[in-house]
């Protein structure tokens, strides 16, 4: 697997992550330009005693996802190695009980949807943020913090986008100004993202039900963040 370090650092940050404003644990990002022009995007969602989640992504010269390479610890640990390419993503995802095979077509404009609040940077990319018509995008989820089905199994669903203006997000480091998005797909909360001039998301949050039928509010903030490059 390429590494980070073998490129030119761009971007990096770190996500907040709280539920209920509780602090649960802290998405650690870094972006690198390769020494090919390829862009690799790699996140890790961990607490102080261990690493949830890791996932490195590599988009090709022209921005298209390539390949992303995942682990989680959920009830043992999981490992996927994806391939997106000739309008589906393939490979294996690798779990406490074997291989799973992954063969999914994707319709045309697929957009690739990791868990990783940072990687959701493709999602901004693609918005049209100057009109409050509802989007639709084709996105492929790889899910890893839900309650049913298998980690990194890739899903498809059809999203709505709906701009809902420009805000001021208020975090640590300073008063920085934002465009609010909510996102909505079947059988998932609705969610809610600020993406700032960069199309990067600067927060992301959303309700979940829990079991014992009450509310608990998620919420990703940028705690820090910095660029070194231009991403192109």
């Amino acid at each position: 697997m390429t590494t980070p370090d073998a490129g030119t650092r761009l971007a990096e940050g770190i996500y907040s992550y709280t539920v209920d404003d509780r602090p649960n644990a802290s998405e650690v990002w870094r972006l690198t330009r390769l020494p090919d022009d390829r862009l690799h995007l790699q996140a890790l969602l961990r607490t102080d005693q261990r690493v949830i989640y890791g996932m490195d992504l590599v988009l090709g010269a022209d921005g298209a996802a390539e390949s992303l390479e995942a682990r989680v610890e959920s009830q043992g640990e999981w490992r996927g190695a994806l391939t997106f390419a000739g309008g589906a993503v393939q490979g294996q995802v690798q779990g406490p009980q074997g291989a799973t095979p992954v063969q999914v077509a994707l319709p045309p404009g697929t957009l690739p949807f990791p868990e990783a609040i940072a990687m959701r940077f493709l999602l901004g990319r693609a918005l049209d943020l100057t009109t409050e018509a509802e989007q639709s995008f084709s996105l492929c989820r790889i899910p890893v913090l839900e309650a049913h089905g298998q980690p990194l199994v890739p899903q498809v669903v059809v999203a709505r986008a709906t701009v809902l203006g420009p805000e001021t997000v208020d975090l640590l480091m300073a008063e920085v100004p934002a465009t609010r998005v909510l996102i909505e797909w079947p059988d998932h909360a609705p969610q809610h993202g600020w993406f700032d001039a960069r199309r990067f998301p600067l927060q992301w949050c959303w309700v979940r039900h829990t079991a014992d039928g009450g509310n608990a509010a998620h919420q990703y903030s940028l705690t820090r963040y910095a660029w070194h490059g231009q991403m192109g």
